[in-house]
């Protein structure tokens, strides 16, 4: 009895999957594998799939998965928010037995061309994480893909360069503590 009600739970949830992510995952497209990045991790018997999820109203979702030997072994999760052309990446994982090999590489650089991003930003702050993003840089210009340091919607940090409130110049120095009244009187 109970593993019937598994049985209907897991075809539900299959069902719902598939309502929700469009169906199967399906491999990438033929120029996506002339990428360099993608082919050097085909040659070395690595897949790589993605399914575009339902769009919000915000952005349209992707995952890419890289497969070896019939197991996913990296994954990517992505926002792409379109009006702005800014992929966003919410997560990005290689099992540790297949890192170093190109294959976050290559999910990163394939999501890049599959949604024609202009900006590609991560909110990692993770270590590894930011080593990362900070080696793929320059493989992402290549590509005409600039990497900006903070997600879409996100305040500057309050050090960055920019106009000061208080006197209007263009300067990322701090102001002495002093009150506006104590500058202006003197």
């Amino acid at each position: 009895m109970w593993q019937t009600a598994l049985a209907l739970m897991t075809g539900t949830a299959v069902a719902a999957s598939r309502l929700l992510g469009r169906g199967r995952p399906r491999p990438i497209g033929g120029r996506l594998r002339l990428l360099a990045e993608a082919a050097a991790v085909a040659a070395m018997g690595y897949e790589i799939v993605f399914r575009r999820a339902r769009a919000s109203k915000t952005c349209q979702r992707y995952a890419f998965w890289a497969r070896h030997s019939g197991r996913t072994v990296g994954r990517l999760d992505v926002d792409f928010i379109e009006s702005r052309k800014w992929l966003y990446v919410a997560n990005i994982y290689v099992v540790e037995t297949h890192g170093n090999r190109g294959v976050g590489t290559a999910l990163l650089v394939c999501a890049a061309r599959r949604t024609a991003c202009t900006v590609l930003t991560t909110s990692s702050r993770t270590r590894r994480g930011a080593a990362f993003f900070a080696k793929n840089r320059e493989t992402l210009k290549r590509y005409g893909v600039e990497m900006a340091d903070r997600p879409p919607g996100a305040a500057a940090p309050p050090d960055a360069a920019g106009p000061c409130r208080r006197c209007a110049t263009a300067s990322a120095t701090k102001h002495s503590p002093i009150s506006t009244t104590a500058a202006t009187s003197g």
